[in-house]
């Protein structure tokens, strides 16, 4: 079984290790019916899954979609997706500066990322 390494803020584990306790469980259903959802919006079109994690959602969506990317700043998380899912395509890129051209995608997903938004942008300026 692969391991995934994670600092704070940067990845889930939904998707990757299997629920066990209620509330897992719990938020496992909550994240895979944002993705179900979303999915009656993509049919046909080009998606950008942002904070895509282990790539879970974006396979959810490929479902239906002509063309999925999915963008995370994990980088274990990333190399776990494009392992386990070969419908989406993946790459390690940062919802902050996102790597395409205005009006590329029909359809941008982004799940439980914005609360990683903020803590992100201050460790940044902590830094500088």
């Amino acid at each position: 079984m692969t391991t995934l390494e994670r600092k704070i803020g940067e990845g889930s584990f939904v998707g990757f290790k299997k629920p066990k306790t209620p509330q897992e469980i719990v938020e496992y259903f909550k994240h895979l019916y944002a993705y179900k959802y979303a999915s009656r919006f993509a049919e046909n079109r080009f998606v950008l899954d942002v904070g895509c994690g282990v790539g879970y959602g974006a396979d959810e969506l490929s479902n239906k979609a002509y063309l999925v990317i999915g963008i995370d700043i994990w980088k274990e998380g990333i190399r776990y997706a494009h392992n386990k899912y070969s419908r989406s395509h993946f790459l390690v890129a940062s919802a902050l500066n996102l790597p395409f051209r205005d009006s590329c995608f029909d359809v941008v997903t982004s799940f439980q990322v914005i609360e990683h938004i903020e803590e992100r942008l201050a460790r940044n300026k902590a830094c500088s």
